[in-house]
């Protein structure tokens, strides 16, 4: 009961969440919304579980299980920041490159 109805949900919303990896690299704003949108969900879904399983004193399986599934998509959001960034800084040399490579062209013209 519980490997279908609360496992599967959460290991989906998990795969999804790295579909964020595959979009534009410049599109923070999409990899972010579709990355917490899932953290949302698994958010709503552990408040699900809690209802429905019987309180207990303790950290459950299924309770350890979904807080690590938060804390993959979570890592998820961190790596779109960062490839954001990383794409941001490329950016900026080769823009940097391509003024010396035409500065370095045009002196060479004068000489």
């Amino acid at each position: 009961f519980y490997m279908t109805n609360f496992v599967l949900v959460v290991v989906l919303l998990v795969i999804v969440s790295f579909f964020s990896l595959v979009l534009e690299k410049s599109a923070l704003d999409q990899r972010l919304t579709l990355t917490l949108t899932v953290v949302l969900g698994l958010n709503v879904f552990q408040i699900v579980i809690i209802d429905n399983m019987p309180a207990t004193g303790y950290l459950t399986n299924m309770h350890s299980f979904c807080l690590s599934s938060t804390l993959i998509v979570v890592f998820v959001a961190f790596e779109n920041v960062l490839v954001y960034l990383a794409n941001q800084r490329q950016a900026r040399l080769l823009l940097v490159a391509e003024k010396f490579r035409r500065g370095s062209l045009m002196m060479g013209k004068k000489s």
